[in-house]
């Protein structure tokens, strides 16, 4: 189920970008970004309604019973680290190539997610994730 997950992630975030740049030739980035939300927001409410309609699952509006406030403030933290990298790429992607922006996006990506993995985290570094780094440098630098 992993690798089927994986892929369905990969295919959508690879064509994301394709359809936003068609989009947005018409609308500007923030119009895009506020249908896109206000769309996701109505497809999260009727797969929550969908799931409890079936006992699915136990969603509920009052997520202060199962968040302490410390984790509603890092919830918070995360929608804004989600909206501001989402309108950014529209804006990008708008402007120069697809294909080279997401290229280098994602790869310093996997450097980061790993730099804070192991400074924040606590993870070992082991000489192949060194390496893992090296050749993902050196792709980006061959993307420019």
């Amino acid at each position: 189920m992993k690798y089927l997950y994986v892929f369905i992630i990969v295919l959508c975030w690879s064509i994301n970008p394709f359809l936003k740049k068609i989009i947005t030739k018409n609308i500007q980035p923030i119009e895009y970004n506020i249908y896109s939300n206000t769309l996701v927001f109505m497809y999260l409410i009727m797969f929550s309604l969908y799931q409890n309609k079936y006992n699915m699952s136990d969603i509920t509006i009052n997520i202060a019973n199962k968040l302490s406030k410390t984790q509603i403030g890092i919830m918070m933290v995360v929608s804004i680290l989600t909206l501001v990298p989402s309108y950014l790429m529209v804006v990008l992607n708008k402007k120069y190539s697809v294909s080279g922006i997401t290229a280098v996006v994602q790869s310093l990506n996997i450097i980061a997610t790993t730099m804070i993995e192991v400074v924040y985290m606590g993870e070992s570094v082991s000489m192949t994730k060194i390496g893992g780094i090296l050749m993902t440098s050196l792709g980006i630098y061959l993307l420019q």
